[in-house]
């Protein structure tokens, strides 16, 4: 039930129609950034929570945050001066607006400028030694997320229980390697978290494979079913900007690297990614697909091609990467690729000056319309709540966000006890000043949450701009007011 706090400004002039809802409520999984130091120090803990995703529902399209006083030399670009260390973390935020945070090391999430509220059963930020967590049963869950072996599940009971007519191709890598773990996935060295390599080992029959540049060129090629890919089960992803194919070039030896290549992902749809110790063995496939892909965009009356656009990380030296642009894609037919030494600044706000602006990936699991009608004297709007169909019912852990539902309003205008809301929430109110309450209806439906007095602060950070969003936990699902 929305109800407007005293002191609101807005004009409550009774009124006794019946208001008709419009709008859907749609299922996504919850969107968790890590935050973590950019430093070579701590690429470890990069790999640890790439290693983490692989293991989560929609795990490839968490963001990693970068939080950091001073930008490191890397990210120093000329192109884009006025981004700051500190300012970083903060737009990135922006940018990818998630849901809840796990920390690397404690203090980040503070330094970040994120508020942890602690509720009961309801946590905003999490440590990252927290986050896999173990009952007195010795059940292992994670503290945020939906957990991949409940996709393993459901894949067997739909699929890989039954003899194919034709051979599976499902790989999983045998041993450590950056670039592989960022590409196709891997499973974390806690002995926790063991059981999630043998269920997808065991369940998919997958073929172990040596990390080698050869492997990865037939994984690509023949579309092999990956840990990481297995993540993204029962996903629709769509990107709202038209890309062209992008060949990234990186080290994945870097820690900044390897963070700009896993957000690359999350805005960019056509990318094949290349280890730069790798780059002689994937020419032959870049150049045929820059060749093939080289044509006019379909539907363009003036002209316009579709290009290939080979990028390269920000730590390479621009030296490096004329010298290698030069010596692998020279010969191509003139326009075909395109070389790019800088990243796309997804920190920018204000994009009225000109540029492409960069548009993160939007992930729907499943959707369902709304349309109510709603009286002054039973102001309550009832929604439904999807659920992931392969999902277990409860979560060994205190699990408050396994994954989000998400309401879009279609009507512009919303009344509630002869009060005009309006569908999103005004910017000029800040999440620390709302506390919202979330009551079950029968058959699993909501309600919409009540803004209750504003001397309760919610556990988020900054003013939002969609609607509103549920968290859907192991037992009863809780609300917060964000994008």
């Amino acid at each position: 039930m929305l109800r407007p706090p005293f002191g609101a400004a807005y004009n409550c002039i009774g009124r006794s129609s019946l208001e008709t809802i419009y709008g859907s409520v749609y299922l996504r999984p919850t969107r968790i950034a890590f935050l973590v130091r950019p430093t070579q120090e701590n690429f470890s803990r990069v790999r640890e929570i790439i290693r983490i995703c692989t293991c989560l529902w929609g795990g490839m399209f968490n963001p990693i945050i970068p939080v950091c006083a001073v930008l490191p030399n890397a990210w120093r670009q000329e192109h884009f001066k006025e981004i700051t260390g500190r300012g970083l973390a903060d737009a990135y935020i922006r940018f990818f607006e998630p849901d809840v945070f796990v920390e690397t090391e404690a203090g980040l999430a503070k330094e970040a400028g994120i508020s942890d509220v602690k509720r009961f059963l309801s946590e905003r930020v999490v440590h990252l030694k927290d986050f896999v967590r173990s009952t007195t049963t010795k059940q292992t869950d994670f503290a945020l997320g939906l957990s991949a072996f409940d996709i393993y599940t459901d894949l067997y009971q739909r699929e890989f229980r039954f003899v194919p007519r034709r051979s599976r191709k499902v790989a999983i890598i045998e041993n450590d390697d950056p670039y592989c773990e960022a590409v196709f996935g891997h499973f974390p060295r806690s002995n926790k978290l063991t059981f999630l390599k043998k269920a997808f080992t065991d369940i998919c029959e997958a073929e172990a494979v040596a990390a080698t540049a050869e492997n990865c060129l037939k994984l690509f090629r023949d579309g092999y079913f990956t840990p990481l890919r297995a993540s993204n089960y029962k996903l629709n992803v769509t990107f709202k900007n038209r890309d062209d194919p992008t060949v990234f070039v990186f080290d994945p030896n870097k820690a900044v690297d390897l963070i700009d290549f896993w957000n690359l992902r999350q805005f960019r749809s056509n990318v094949l990614p290349i280890n730069i110790h790798w780059l002689p063995v994937f020419e032959d496939i870049i150049r045929k697909a820059a060749v093939r892909n080289f044509r006019p965009l379909p539907g363009n009356k003036h002209g316009v091609m579709i290009r290939t656009t080979v990028e390269f990380a920000r730590s390479i030296k621009k030296s490096t990467k004329e010298a290698l642009f030069t010596a692998h894609f020279s010969g191509l037919p003139p326009g075909a690729v395109l070389s790019k030494d800088w990243y796309d600044p997804i920190w920018r706000s204000d994009w009225r000056g000109g540029g492409v602006q960069p548009r993160r990936a939007k992930l729907v699991a499943d959707e369902m319309d709304v349309e109510e009608k709603i009286d002054e004297n039973d102001a309550i709007l009832r929604l439904p709540s999807p659920a992931p169909t392969f999902s277990s019912r409860y979560s060994s852990t205190n699990n408050h966000a396994r994954w989000i539902n998400v309401k879009k309003s279609e009507t512009t205008n919303l009344t509630y006890h002869g009060c005009n809301l309006p569908p999103t929430t005004p910017s000029s109110w800040t999440r620390s000043a709302w506390a919202v309450r979330w009551a079950v209806a029968p058959r699993g439906c909501g309600r919409v949450p009540m803004l209750s007095n504003p001397s309760t602060p919610c556990s988020s950070m900054r003013p939002p701009r969609c609607p509103l969003r549920t968290f859907l936990p192991s037992r009863r699902p809780r609300t917060i007011l964000s994008s």
